[in-house]
């Protein structure tokens, strides 16, 4: 099996998730590691991805270099005038054949011509779903408006209350 690699449009992930986009009243800093540390964990619960790459548009002087990697978790930021999305597609028109390339986005550009270069997409709602639950990709979606999953509890509750609602009680 070829070694899987996710690349992050690390900004076009922050913005949209809750979570992440709710760091930013702190800080953009505090939201870029939020996202490291959201992919530290995914990796750990998971074994079908042997690194991610998140890429975000600036210069590695707005984060020191002893945060550039860790748990598996690459963080790259693109050059002066150059945009995280010529970056991302730059790292797969350089990329060989003996690795499997996810880009994890919701951005048009980035996900069409990514795809275009053989690379698979992940979009974002389904990099959080996944990610959380420790569940192999799938192109299943989910539904959680923070990401977060439901208690049995919840469940139930919400599923009793649907058959009411529809009758099949």
């Amino acid at each position: 099996m070829k070694k899987r690699i996710a690349i992050i449009d690390g900004y076009n992930v922050i913005y949209r998730d809750n979570a992440l986009k709710k760091q930013l009243d702190i800080s953009l800093a505090h939201a870029r590691k939020g996202l490291v540390e959201f992919c530290v964990r995914w990796l750990s619960t998971r074994g079908d991805f042997s690194e991610f790459w998140i890429v975000f548009d600036g210069d590695s002087s707005v984060m020191p270099s002893s945060n550039a990697s860790s748990g598996g978790v690459r963080v790259l930021f693109t050059r002066t005038r150059e945009d995280a999305d010529d970056r991302i597609l730059s790292f797969l028109r350089d990329a060989g054949n003996d690795k499997e390339y996810f880009v994890i986005s919701s951005d048009n550009y980035v996900s069409g011509n990514a795809k275009r270069m053989g690379a698979k997409i992940m979009p974002v709602s389904d990099f959080f779903c996944t990610g959380n639950s420790g569940r192999k990709y799938s192109s299943k979606r989910c539904c959680h408006a923070d990401h977060d999953d439901l208690s049995p509890a919840e469940e139930r509750t919400i599923n009793e209350s649907l058959k009411k609602e529809w009758g099949l009680e």
